[in-house]
């Protein structure tokens, strides 16, 4: 309870004020030092992380993909991990495919985080495979693994923007600003928001972590912002 919480913290602060009031002085400046540290670490570990990186937006011809992914409802805290399990079932499930021909990560975001509740947000998480795999290997693989999906992605223009990713912070930092400058981008020229965007997670190897996401906004052939619950394959 609130009254209880309160009575609690009125006991330990005075306690807590007397412990310093105790302490020499040349203790405080330990302690001082130690936060200005951490502080300063921070505001570098930001820094390196793009903070002060400003983006452009282009239109580009993006060449046709396909990618095969599960659906999620929920927070985007879990993207890795949601991520790292469809990779795992592909391997799985699909003999006729390698480690080395599952291509970049990608994920297709039907919801503004800003306005939309966490548990809400409506998400795609998966990888590139080869444009060579059949609709016999997809049903297979939807078969043993239940819940996967494919979209093949034709060739098409769309709002392009890249953010290179050297921490963690990467991918938060880096979506604010990309998200930030697309909308503007796309406003400023009467563009479309009818598609939804989609963040291509860029790797040189599998076993590595991004080094860059590009973000893109389709103007044509891209995944309809109701297509989220839109089914492609089914096991027969």
């Amino acid at each position: 309870p609130p009254g209880k919480k309160g009575s609690r913290i009125s006991h330990i602060l005075p306690f807590a004020l007397q412990l310093l009031h105790k302490m020499p002085i040349e203790d405080y400046s330990i302690y001082i030092y130690a936060f200005l540290v951490v502080i300063a670490s921070f505001v570098a570990f930001y820094i390196h992380a793009g903070a002060l990186r400003t983006v452009s937006c282009s239109v580009e011809t993006v060449d046709e993909f396909q990618f095969v992914f599960r659906r999620f409802k929920g927070p985007f805290s879990d993207i890795k991990n949601r991520a790292d399990s469809v990779r795992r079932d592909l391997l799985r499930c699909v003999p006729d495919i390698s480690d080395l021909e599952i291509g970049d990560g990608v994920g297709v975001f039907f919801d503004n985080p800003d306005n939309t509740k966490a548990a809400d947000l409506r998400w795609w998480i998966g990888y590139k495979v080869p444009l060579r795999m059949t609709r016999e290997s997809f049903k297979k693989l939807v078969r043993h693994c239940g819940e996967m999906d494919v979209r093949r992605i034709p060739k098409s223009r769309s709002v392009v923007t890249r953010f290179p990713t050297r921490n963690f912070l990467s991918f938060i930092v880096g979506a604010r600003k990309a998200y930030a400058a697309m909308m503007k981008f796309i406003e400023e020229r009467n563009l479309k928001f009818y598609y939804a965007p989609l963040e291509i997670y860029r790797q040189r190897r599998p076993d590595e972590a991004p080094y860059e996401v590009q973000y893109m906004w389709p103007q044509e052939n891209g995944v309809e912002m109701g297509d989220w619950s839109t089914r492609e394959l089914k096991a027969n």
